[in-house]
């Protein structure tokens, strides 16, 4: 009977050790990560073991093939209550136009607006993509 009670046990901490989120450090990513694939673009970014896939859109598509070329900047959006999406800001190689990749919150990764309020109105502006860090809590 005791081996029950200490499997339970150690099953219900196993489980709650799976369902707290682990906050991390995360970046938008550089230019250079995204790929042309099937006329889309992507970046795969992976900071300290949890990979992310960012899909580009582009603000004013034009007809010419866009890249990002610089990154301008992070911003919180979407905020609800005190959950938020982090969209990265990249000048194209277009003159005048802005490419945008987006994570979103959603069941397994949560930007809450605390941690990271000090990227809203793009305090981060004109850095590297390195220099604008943000929290990132993620369910695994």
């Amino acid at each position: 009977m005791k081996f029950y009670k200490n499997l339970i046990f150690i099953s219900l901490f196993i489980y709650a050790l799976n369902v707290f989120a682990k906050p991390i450090i995360y970046y938008c990513p550089s230019p250079e990560d995204f790929i042309n694939l099937n006329n889309k673009l992507i970046a795969k970014t992976k900071y300290h073991q949890f990979e992310y896939s960012w899909l580009v859109q582009d603000i004013t598509p034009s007809q010419f093939l866009e890249y990002p070329l610089t990154f301008k900047g992070a911003n919180l959006v979407n905020c609800k209550d005190s959950l938020c999406d982090l969209e990265c800001y990249y000048y194209s190689n277009i003159e005048g136009h802005l490419i945008t990749s987006t994570m979103h919150s959603n069941q397994n990764v949560s930007i809450y607006k605390y941690p990271n309020h000090y990227l809203q109105n793009f305090s981060c502006q004109y850095t590297e993509h390195v220099d604008c860090p943000f929290v990132v809590n993620v369910y695994r």
